[in-house]
């Protein structure tokens, strides 16, 4: 339980509570009525309605522009190796994913949104996170390990800490028609074991790799009230109690170890 005063210490924080009745930590006399209400939780874009399978005719040729045609000039990557793959993205539209990077278990892609009928015409996708993690300069997201559900617009990463899968960053984007709005965000620094990467499919038809299932939902990793928490941490029934309480005092907020510090909105 190392670091939980100052966990706590941080949720009252952002949670306005510090010297308040409700306080976990420092505790005082500020009446309830002064604790700010809780921020209001972005709303993510509807998903789109499945678009029309691609062709074989389509298939192949965007493969065939994929490998040949796109600029990948940056990639270090053998273009012999490089793995090319594509999904309908709109009836228009497809999403190519072409691997650029490679390590031992993780894969870097190149994405991009091409026009489904010749002459192609494609444009580069960017993942940017409407925040900047605190370990982190910037905000922008490579694609790795990337799959793409196209019957709801679902476009998955896991960035893994090491080959087990049981740290590292995992996120998911919803497609807008325009662009991918981050719908989830999940970071694990600990590599401890205690999660681990599992296979999981998309339908028939969609981009697939094995990705990792988060542990923490909304945008920004953010935790709505009331408090949901969705590890499953046997053995340790102080939780529950902690959790209870949080729940009660209208916490929107939830710091543990499985959960990274900046789980809030």
């Amino acid at each position: 339980m190392r670091g939980m005063k100052a966990a706590l210490l941080l949720m009252d924080d952002v949670q306005g509570r510090v010297n308040g009745a409700s306080a976990w930590v420092k505790r005082g006399d500020r009446v309830q009525r002064d604790v700010p209400p809780p921020p209001s939780i972005p709303q993510l874009p509807a998903a789109l309605p499945a678009p029309a399978p691609l062709t074989q005719q389509e298939t192949t040729g965007l493969i065939d522009y994929g490998t040949w045609r796109v600029n990948t000039d940056n990639c270090s990557l053998d273009p012999l190796r490089r793995e090319v793959s594509v999904a309908p993205l709109t009836d228009s539209k497809a999403l190519l994913l072409i691997s650029c990077e490679t390590g031992a278990y993780n894969v870097i892609d190149l994405a991009f949104e091409v026009t489904r009928s010749q002459p192609y015409v494609s444009r580069g996708i960017t993942l940017n996170l409407p925040f900047t993690p605190p370990s982190r300069t910037d905000n922008q997201l490579e694609l790795v390990n990337a799959e793409f559900d196209a019957s709801n617009g679902l476009l998955y990463t896991f960035s893994k800490g090491r080959g087990l899968g049981d740290c590292g960053v995992a996120t998911r984007w919803q497609f807008d028609g325009n662009a991918f709005v981050l719908a989830e965000y999940a970071e694990e620094k600990t590599c401890d074991a205690w999660h681990s990467s599992v296979m999981t499919g998309p339908p028939s038809g969609s981009l697939s790799r094995p990705r990792h299932p988060s542990h923490c939902r909304g945008v920004g990793c953010g935790c709505s009230s009331p408090v949901t928490y969705l590890s499953k941490l046997p053995g340790m029934p102080i939780l529950a109690a902690f959790l209870q309480h949080e729940r009660f005092r209208g916490g929107f907020a939830v710091t543990a170890r499985y959960i990274s510090l900046s789980c809030y909105n």
